[in-house]
């Protein structure tokens, strides 16, 4: 039996037909290993998210270093972070401010497209957090800005995106991001 006789789940076969055409040779493997690497990465954490839930909050993820393969890296973790705060909205909403803590390195990030796509992450689990909690975690994020200033940038990107609501219209907590 082939081993893709052998699993049938959906995210297996997409990821067999992403793969299978970059391993059929040695020299095919080493020319695309940072890719592969990237999407073996990337989708185990998305499965270890969705699979684990709640246990796998407490895990904390390096930000990107720039001795490391960095470009690799950013694109692992990026792309993991949506499936993350898919699988794991209920879980993350009762505690922002640990998953505020646990971003901040890629929250701020030196590259612009990370840190923008990171405020639009944290702003979903912020939105939907109770208002005690988006309260805090708001706090949390000015209180970062004034300690260290640089990261402003990146505390207006996640203000903006709690704001942001459909069209040219404000998000229904806009009101209460105002107020805090």
């Amino acid at each position: 039996m082939v081993i893709n006789e052998l699993n049938t789940t959906k995210d297996f076969i997409s990821l067999y037909e992403e793969v299978i055409p970059c391993t059929q040779t040695l020299p095919l493997l080493l020319l695309h290993k940072e890719s592969l690497i990237s999407k073996l990465l990337s989708r185990l954490i998305a499965a270890l998210s969705r699979d684990l839930l709640e246990e796998f909050v407490p895990i904390s993820f390096p930000a990107p270093s720039a001795d490391r393969e960095p470009d690799i890296i950013e694109q692992i973790l990026t792309s993991s972070w949506s499936y993350i705060m898919m699988y794991l909205q209920k879980y993350l909403i009762h505690n922002p401010s640990e998953v505020l803590k646990v971003t901040s390195k890629l929250r701020y990030y030196p590259k612009e497209y990370v840190r923008k796509f990171m405020a639009e992450a944290m702003s979903f689990v912020l939105r939907n957090a109770p208002d005690q909690q988006l309260e805090r975690g708001i706090k949390k994020v000015i209180k970062e800005a004034v300690k260290k200033p640089y990261r402003e940038s990146g505390v207006e990107l996640l203000l903006y995106n709690i704001m942001k609501g459909c069209s040219s219209r404000l998000h229904s907590k806009a009101e209460r991001v105002f107020n805090y």
